[in-house]
């Protein structure tokens, strides 16, 4: 299924309006999510501009296939989630994947709450050392501009690259190499 998306980074007052606007939403669930994105030694699927994500949210496993990103004003790109099931050891999962040669080479952590709007699908991330990221996505970038208005934030600062490129842009700062983001227990 394509998936158009794009990431809103807030600042205070705009994540308030945010929350205002959010109040007229469905509002999903909230979870812990722990990602892990998977390659092989030599990076084939990265090589390929794709990705290979293995998610664990609550007791529930989802590998998610992300192709090349394509023409957008936003980031988009086809992506293929598979439910794997519940997972309560998601350790043994990941060394699954590892036998076939799959390994992580990335893992961030966030505390995801997700609502329904003006036929987007919106995320509210926390993730460790990056604070507040936003994600609104649908199926076409139409969809996604008329929602960030409704929301009230038509002018907030947006970035169509990935948690990976913003954890890089972090550490860069601090020249430092990327480091995995992981939520303390």
């Amino acid at each position: 299924m394509p998936e158009v998306e794009v990431k809103l980074l807030l600042d205070k007052p705009e994540l308030a309006q945010l929350r205002k606007a959010l109040g007229k939403a469905k509002r999903l669930g909230k979870n812990v999510e722990r990602n892990f994105i998977l390659d092989y030694s030599e990076m084939a699927i990265a090589s390929r501009g794709c990705l290979m994500r293995l998610r664990f949210s609550g007791d529930r496993a989802i590998l998610t296939f992300k192709g090349p990103k394509k023409a957008s004003n936003y980031k988009s790109r086809e992506e293929t989630e598979f439910a794997l099931g519940k997972a309560k050891d998601y350790k043994k999962v990941v060394a699954s994947f590892g036998k076939v040669g799959l390994n992580p080479t990335w893992r961030y952590d966030k505390v995801r709450e997700s609502f329904s709007f003006a036929g987007c699908h919106i995320d509210v991330d926390t993730l460790p050392l990056l604070g507040t990221v936003v994600e609104v996505e649908a199926d076409s970038d139409a969809k996604v501009r008329t929602c960030i208005s409704k929301l009230g934030l038509a002018g907030a600062k947006s970035f169509n690259g990935s948690y990976y490129d913003l954890a890089a842009m972090h550490f860069r700062k601090f020249g430092r190499p990327v480091g995995n983001l992981i939520l303390k227990k």
